[in-house]
C-alpha cells in the first residue's frame, strides 16, 4: 500500500530491496539437469571404460580422481547454482514475503563451513514452499506451517551420503590403485553419486514446475 506516493512500512519490510520481475528459470533447469545426466554417464564410464585418473601430491597428501568426472562435476556445481540463484530471485515476484537471505547469501551458504550441511536445504525448502501454486498467502508463518517436503529430505540425505562415501570410502582406493583397479567401495560410491544426481533432477523439475505454474496463475488472476 502507498501512503502519499511512498510505500508503507509494512510493504517495504515485507519485500526485499533486490526484488525484481519474474524470469523463468526453465532453461537454467535444463542445463543443470543436462550436466547431472552427464555426471551419471561419466560415473558409469569411469568404473568401466575410462580411466583418465590424475593425481596431485602436496607433501604427504595425495589428491586425485577422474579428470572427466572432475570437469563434469564443476559443470554440475556451476549450472546448479545459477539455477538456484534464479529461482530464489523469483520468489518476491511470486509473492513471497519475509525472505531471510539475499540471493548472494543464499549461494554463499553452500560454501560456508559447517552451516552448509543444513542451511542450503532450508533455503531450498523455502523456495519449494514459496513456489506452491495454490497458496494465496506467502509469508514466513504460512510457509512454516507447510510440512517439510519428503523429496527434499530424501535428496539431501542422498547427497550427504554420496559426499561421505566419495571422500571417506572410495577416495583411499582411488588414490591407492590410481585407476588401475575398480573396487567395491568405488562402485558403491559411484552408485550413491548416481542416486543423488537423479534425486537432484527430481527436485529441479518439481521446483521449475511449481514456479512456472504459480507465475501463470498470478498472471491470470484479476488482481494482477
Amino acid at each position: 500500500m502507498k501512503i502519499g506516493g511512498v510505500l508503507s512500512p509494512e510493504v517495504t519490510a515485507s519485500y526485499p530491496p533486490w526484488r525484481g520481475p519474474f524470469r523463468s528459470a526453465h532453461r537454467l533447469a535444463i542445463v543443470a539437469m543436462a550436466f547431472l545426466v552427464l555426471s551419471i554417464v561419466v560415473g558409469l564410464l569411469t568404473i568401466s571404460l575410462v580411466h583418465d585418473y590424475f593425481f596431485l601430491t602436496f607433501g604427504e597428501v595425495t589428491l586425485g580422481g577422474s579428470l572427466l568426472a572432475g570437469l563434469v562435476g564443476v559443470g554440475c556445481v556451476v549450472s546448479f547454482l545459477f539455477w538456484f540463484s534464479r529461482v530464489y530471485r523469483n520468489l518476491p515476484a511470486l509473492g513471497a514475503k519475509g525472505l531471510q537471505q539475499s540471493p548472494r547469501l543464499a549461494v554463499a551458504l553452500w560454501f560456508a563451513p559447517i552451516v552448509n550441511f543444513w542451511m542450503p536445504l532450508q533455503v531450498v525448502a523455502s523456495i519449494w514452499k514459496a513456489s506452491e501454486p495454490v497458496t494465496t498467502d506467502n509469508d514466513p508463518a504460512t510457509r512454516r506451517a507447510v510440512p517439510f517436503p519428503a523429496l527434499l529430505a530424501v535428496w539431501w540425505m542422498g547427497w550427504l551420503t554420496a559426499l561421505v562415501l566419495d571422500n571417506l570410502l572410495a577416495a583411499p582406493d582411488r588414490i591407492a590403485y590410481q585407476g588401475q583397479l575398480v573396487t567395491l567401495p568405488i562402485v558403491v560410491a559411484t552408485a550413491s553419486d548416481i542416486l543423488a544426481a537423479g534425486l537432484a533432477m527430481a527436485v529441479i523439475l518439481e521446483i521449475d514446475r511449481r514456479q512456472t505454474r504459480k507465475h501463470a496463475l498470478l498472471a491470470e488472476s484479476p488482481a494482477s
